[in-house]
């Protein structure tokens, strides 16, 4: 797998889910995935599993209201 460049700070994430966006991530070495994760376990985030077909996944972020 080729390396996934990070594309968004923490501080860009955390004002964007905080601004009613959602976040998809569909790969697994997504640097911001480390982010999130935290933030979920943080309780201050959510995530939802989407299968979009047999070989297409994506996790969609979204702030707790």
């Amino acid at each position: 797998m080729s390396e996934c460049p990070r594309k968004l700070t923490k501080d860009q994430i955390v004002a964007g889910l905080k601004a009613g966006r959602t976040l998809n991530v569909d790969r697994r070495d997504a640097p911001e995935l480390v982010d999130l994760r935290e933030l979920e376990r943080e309780g201050l985030v959510e995530s939802l599993f989407v299968e979009i077909d047999e070989q297409s996944s994506v996790l969609k972020f979204r702030w707790k209201k």
